[in-house]
């Protein structure tokens, strides 16, 4: 089965190793097991999503703007 859960300890490739997946009334798994990061590994991954959101939003407003 196709997987985009990249946090998932089933997922390879693209795909779930599981040989028998769950599916909720949602659509997504409920065999994910996810694997977990410390704050210290966490939080500087966070910060450098968020400064390209950021960056990105001000680009899309300056291209917004009036010449």
């Amino acid at each position: 089965m196709n997987c985009e859960n990249r946090l998932c300890c089933y997922f390879s490739d693209n795909r779930c190793i599981l040989q028998d997946v769950e599916i909720n009334e949602l659509g997504m798994c409920d065999c994910q097991i996810l694997v977990p990061f410390d704050e210290e590994e966490l939080s500087p991954k966070r910060e450098a999503l968020l400064a390209r959101f950021e960056q990105q939003e001000r680009e899309w407003e300056s291209a917004d703007e009036p010449n």
